[in-house]
């Protein structure tokens, strides 16, 4: 019998089935979604994936929140790089509209929509979604009161309103982008970024 896989081995199990379920939901829509076809994508069988996965609404919501994991390992990254606020900013905006393409979001939009259906997962995917963003936002958070302790942002600015405002920037950003084509587009979000980083800059650093 071989050894049970490691934690780090199973997370990397399940990213490659919800890999391979992004690709068959490409192919043949949400409604069209079979177990079998991801679990022959994924090249597993349908025993390993109901491992992971209970139900079809299960996995659809997993993609969602695997997304978001993704997005707190990388702003985590940013925070423990250490460069300056205006940079980490800009590093984050980057991470939350440009690392998000059309595709995913679109596709995410109609897989919470899949998961509402049952009560039971839609508690589920609320409930870990809720606090993925809380994480995300106390990372916001705590790079935004740097920046005002050392004076690159304006002092005395209320660092978890301006967090959590830049998070529904980059969301509504991020799902315009998933029907609008210029949101899509870097040079767009660098102008955008410099307007967002203006207002909280003091009075002295102000662009006119």
């Amino acid at each position: 019998m071989p050894p049970p896989l490691t934690e780090d081995a199973l997370d990397e199990k399940r990213v490659s089935i919800l890999e391979a379920a992004r690709a068959v939901c490409r192919e043949t829509g949400l409604d069209g979604i079979k177990m079998a076809d991801i679990a022959a994508r994924a090249r597993v069988s349908k025993g390993t994936l109901y491992r992971f996965f209970d139900s079809k609404e299960d996995l659809l919501t997993d993609m969602v929140i695997v997304e978001q994991e993704r997005c707190l390992r990388e702003l985590q990254q940013i925070e423990r790089n250490g460069a300056g606020v205006v940079d980490q900013l800009a590093a984050v905006i980057r991470t939350c509209t440009q690392g998000r393409t059309a595709e995913n979001v679109s596709l995410n939009i109609q897989a919470l929509g899949v998961a509402q259906r049952s009560p039971r997962t839609a508690e589920k995917v609320g409930s870990k979604l809720k606090d993925l963003y809380n994480q995300q936002q106390a990372v916001i958070e705590r790079v935004i009161a740097t920046g005002t302790h050392s004076g690159e942002l304006r002092r005395g600015m209320d660092a978890e309103a301006a967090a959590a405002a830049l998070m529904g920037f980059c969301d509504g950003y991020s799902y315009r982008a998933s029907f609008d084509p210029r949101f899509a587009e870097a040079a767009l979000t660098a102008r955008l970024f410099e307007h967002v980083v203006a207002i909280g800059r003091p009075e002295r650093q102000q662009v006119a």
